[in-house]
């Protein structure tokens, strides 16, 4: 409860400090994208998505399972007594 607290009044002072900087609008040219997602919806059309999909699921369930292996391998060859 005394941490919550603490935490709310920083979040507080936080919000505070945010309120008095000045909105920022952003004007961009996003007309590019209608052509990426043109190409985008012709190959969706074209191509098997099941299978793209499946593709790139085992691509990304490989690649994670490889990056954990090498964290397992690199903490256990930094612990000295195994």
């Amino acid at each position: 409860m005394i941490i919550e607290a603490l935490i709310d009044m920083l979040f507080a002072l936080l919000n505070s400090f945010f309120e008095q900087l000045p909105d920022i609008s952003w004007e961009v040219d996003n007309s590019f994208l209608d052509v990426f997602l043109d190409v985008l919806r012709m190959v969706c059309y074209l191509l098997p998505m099941d299978t793209v999909v499946s593709i790139i699921g085992l691509i990304v369930s490989i690649t994670i399972f490889r990056i954990v292996i090498s964290l397992i391998k690199t903490i256990w060859e930094l612990i000295p007594l195994l």
